[in-house]
């Protein structure tokens, strides 16, 4: 037996998986023509190491979860084909694949399928998803959708956009009358389209 696989076979992990550990520097250890020479010191220092590296990570702990499952021992098995398992159980209570990840995300699949649907009726009406209360852009300088500061005039400028038109809601001193404005125009505009669009959702 080498000295990697003797490694290998105390930290629970793979003959390559100890050749990264040692080129790292996880392991101390001088690569010499006749391998890597790594004392039994060295080995110990690595477990106790503040912030265990690959594949010390990968370990299991009695209770340790992952999405569904919950590790049950952290013993585990090496099957025919040589790979290590371990005992699982899952949030309803089976210890097999049960079928609750492939439930839920054919859930998620419904989901989509069902937005989908509602997005083509909406655009067969020519309307958009939303009209009312929409994100303001994040380069908005007054932080109002369809208001904006106009340097030449001094005065803040109101506007909305209609069908892809630009109607104008004049310039005015104030920032809260600009806003009252674009508000008023939004309530004549968009009022009943938001409605229509809520009604189809």
């Amino acid at each position: 037996m080498s000295r990697i696989t003797e490694i290998a076979r105390i930290l629970g992990c793979t003959g390559s998986n100890v050749c990264y550990l040692l080129r790292n520097g996880s392991i101390k250890g001088p690569r010499t023509s006749a391998g890597w020479k790594v004392t039994d010191e060295a080995i110990q220092e690595y477990f106790k190491m503040p912030t265990p590296v690959y594949p010390r990570k990968l370990w299991l702990h009695k209770g340790q979860q992952f999405g569904y499952w919950t590790v049950l021992t952290a013993k585990t098995v090496r099957t025919r084909s040589g790979n290590r398992v371990a005992l699982y159980q899952c949030i309803c209570g089976r210890s097999r694949s049960c079928g609750c990840r492939r439930a839920e995300n054919q859930n998620q699949l419904k989901g989509l399928d069902k937005g989908q649907i509602i997005m083509n009726q909406i655009h067969q009406k020519g309307l958009a998803p939303k009209y009312l209360n929409k994100q303001v852009n994040k380069n908005s300088k007054t932080g109002h959708t369809g208001v904006c500061w106009r340097e030449k005039e001094h005065k803040y400028y109101a506007y909305i956009m209609v069908d892809r038109k630009q109607i104008s809601l004049g310039l005015h001193a104030k920032l809260d009358d600009a806003i009252a404005a674009r508000k008023a125009a939004e309530e004549q505009y968009f009022r009943l389209r938001q409605e229509k669009v809520d009604a189809i959702k």
